[in-house]
């Protein structure tokens, strides 16, 4: 008497059924896990370092002049997510403070760029 089952597993309908999910696991897994985008993350203060609530922030790619625009969060925090890998420049502007721009920095592959901004009266 055979064991329950066994006819299924022996089964090449089975076993090529198996090895293909195995092959595409093996190339789609990598696939998912790769990413050429970065971020751009800060936080903004005022002139003796405290954290500015509500501030505009544009990043701009130097090389495609395309924009992001956020507001800090109530800590002065930002984040830009999911940026193409270039040259950015951030901007910050907040009602009673001077605008700051700063110059130009890479943003590489899987980066967390961090460009923190003290503004100025």
């Amino acid at each position: 008497m055979k064991p329950y089952g066994s006819s299924v597993f022996r089964s090449s309908r089975y076993q090529l059924l198996i090895r293909l999910t195995i092959v595409c696991l093996a190339f789609c897994i990598p696939a998912v896990c790769q990413n050429t985008n970065g971020r751009i993350i800060g936080i903004v203060t005022d002139p003796q370092g405290a954290a500015v609530a509500g501030a505009r922030v544009t990043v701009t790619n130097a090389g495609t002049n395309v924009r992001r625009t956020v507001l800090t969060d109530g800590t002065g925090s930002f984040q830009v997510l999911d940026l193409p890998i270039g040259r950015y420049v951030v901007a910050v502007e907040m009602k009673s403070f001077t605008k700051t721009v700063t110059q130009p920095q890479e943003l590489n592959i899987n980066q967390s760029l961090r460009v923190d901004v003290a503004l100025k009266i």
